[in-house]
Parts: structure tokens; C-alpha cells; sequence
């Protein structure tokens, strides 16, 4: 579907030509935890972004000391699943109480876009099915109503489809999970792992990955402001200190929240191809880090290890 035919359905949205064309696209209800709310929340969709093809590149401030240069970014995708028959088609995103909002909706936004024009499925994956809010189950919090948006599970770990993509998000309930050696997610993992095409992490939802024994003997990162908690589990983990990504085989792991909007871009880009990850990019006028050693924040956390990174570096439209 080309990107004037989406919006043409888009204009069209009431009738029967939207009814046929399924997107990856979550459910959602309004920010309280009240068990009591009906009815789910549909996204509006946005206007189409413009043109900034031309648009001068900012001229970098003066900048000393020693940083991590941006690699060369490969325009072309590699010889992919998409063009070999493989294509990976099922997504499934894991929900815990107390997950990291952004960590769960930034990817699936550009999940949402890609699926306009990319058959994939989209599960949401949970101990139970129905609404999980992102509010933290902690005793701290108890009385206190966050801003917490729910999003409803369409899948349990037990019942959960063949999956070819599988992401775990970070969120304080993550390190939650893991004071009271819940494992339920670290198990999820480590009986998918063999049949995965691909498995993500954003923030620490590294944890789970390392509890469940798959980041040994590959590098990996995670948020920097918890470095310290986060990399304490697991064993035989190259973790990078520096770093807005990391991608090592078939595991791909984030910096802390907003990271993961970044990840998931290079991620799809990889399999994709730049040209339909440049339309979807910018629909969502949104301008990603295309540097994995960007991570200023390794630098603001005291991280050991942590190599400076250029505090000058402003992303581009596509």
C-alpha cells in the first residue's frame, strides 16, 4: 500500500474498506486503574508528515574530548527474510504490571505503521489475558493513582502462538518481578528462544533475558540509571556500557525507554529495508538516533566503562 493510498483509507475510515485491512494495532484503556473502565481506546490517526527531504543539516556546536563516532549505516538492507520466503510475520510484546509505557507503545507505533504496508500479527502477551496497567504493584504506591495506562493481553505465556519476533520491555514492575524471583517471563523466554527469528529488549527488560540464560556469551545493554542493579543477573554477559542499542546474532537489546523507539526503527530497517522504514519514520514525524554508540547517558549515570559520546549530534528526518 502506498503511502497516498493510506491516507486515502484513513479518510475513509468509517467504511468497509478499513474493516478489511488489519494492523498490529493494541488495545488500550484510559490511564486509571480503575477495573471498572469500558471500553477500549482506538488511535486517531495523524496527519501525513511533511517534506523535509531539503532541510539544511544543523551545524554541529564545537565539541573536545574523545566520543564514539557513528558507524557506517548500511542503506541496503541485507539479504532478509522479507526477499528469502522467511519473512517474520508474528510479533508478540510482553506485558507485566508496572511496565515502562513508552516501552511498550514507542515500538508498537512503529509496529502499527509497518503493518499498514507488512503483514504482521501482533500479540500481547501476559500471565493472564485482559487489562495490564502500567502502574507498578509496589507497596510505595499503594493508594496513589499514577497516570497509568492499561493495555489488554490477548494472550497468556501458556497460550501464546508461534511467535517470530518476541520483545520484553523494561518498567519498574520488571525489577519488581525480580525481588520476588518471579520467573514467569524468564521461563517464557528461554521455551521460545529456539523457534525465535528474532528477540528484543528495551530498557530492563534486559533482566528477564539474562535470568533466562540467553544474553550469555553476547554483549548486551540496558538503562544506564539502573546499570548497576540491572547487570548483576546472569552470567558470561558482555555488557555495554556505551551504547543506545546493542544487536548481537539474533538479540537486539536497548538502552532505557525512549532507546527502544531507536532499536526498533534500526531493527526494522535491517529486515525491511531503508525505503519502507523511511516512509514510516517519518508518517510518524519522527527523526531516529541511527547510531547505536549514542548514549550520552552512560556519561549522566557514571556507568564504568562509559565512553563519551558527542552531546552535538541531532537525528534528521529520513
Amino acid at each position: 500500500m502506498t503511502r497516498r493510498s493510506r491516507w486515502q483509507a484513513f479518510l475513509l475510515v468509517g467504511s468497509s474498506l478499513m474493516s478489511n485491512m488489519v494492523t498490529a494495532a493494541p488495545q488500550m484503556y484510559p490511564g486509571r486503574m480503575d477495573p471498572g473502565v469500558s471500553g477500549p481506546v482506538h488511535e486517531v490517526p495523524q496527519a501525513p508528515a511533511y517534506n523535509q527531504d531539503n532541510m539544511a543539516a544543523q551545524k554541529p556546536s564545537q565539541y573536545n574530548g574523545d566520543y564514539m563516532p557513528a558507524p557506517e549505516l548500511n542503506s541496503q538492507a541485507e539479504p532478509s527474510a522479507l526477499r528469502t520466503g522467511k519473512e517474520p510475520v508474528s510479533f508478540g510484546m510482553v506485558l507485566f504490571p508496572g511496565y515502562e509505557p513508552l516501552d511498550v507503545m514507542g515500538p508498537l507505533q512503529i509496529l502499527f505503521r509497518l503493518s499498514m504496508s507488512t503483514p504482521i500479527n501482533l500479540s500481547l502477551i501476559a500471565a493472564q489475558t485482559g487489562s495490564v496497567s502500567a502502574q507498578p504493584p509496589a507497596a510505595e504506591l499503594q493508594g496513589m493513582a499514577l497516570a497509568a495506562p492499561q493495555i489488554i493481553a490477548t494472550h497468556t505465556f501458556a497460550n501464546a502462538p508461534k511467535l517470530d519476533m518476541l520483545m520484553v520491555p523494561g518498567g519498574w514492575g520488571m525489577l519488581l518481578l525480580a525481588d520476588k524471583n518471579d520467573t514467569s517471563i524468564d521461563q517464557f523466554v528461554q521455551a521460545r528462544f529456539p523457534e525465535l527469528q528474532y528477540l528484543l529488549s528495551v530498557c530492563t527488560g534486559a533482566i528477564s533475558l539474562a535470568k533466562a540464560g540467553v544474553l550469555k556469551g553476547k554483549k548486551a545493554t540496558t538503562n544506564k540509571s539502573g546499570w548497576s542493579i540491572i547487570t548483576k543477573y546472569g552470567e558470561g554477559i558482555n555488557w555495554v556500557p556505551t551504547a543506545r542499542w546493542t544487536e548481537d546474532g539474533k538479540v537486539w537489546t536497548s538502552s532505557g525507554v525512549a532507546a527502544g523507539i531507536d532499536m526498533t526503527y534500526a531493527f526494522f530497517n535491517k529486515i525491511y529495508g531503508p525505503q519502507i522504514m523511511k516512509d514510516v519514520m517519518n508518517d510518524m514525524e519522527y527523526a531516529p538516533h541511527t547510531n547505536p554508540n549514542y548514549d550520552p547517558f552512560s556519561v549522566v549515570f557514571n556507568v564504568p566503562g562509559a565512553v563519551a559520546s558527542r552531546t552535538d549530534e541531532c537525528p534528521q528526518p529520513l
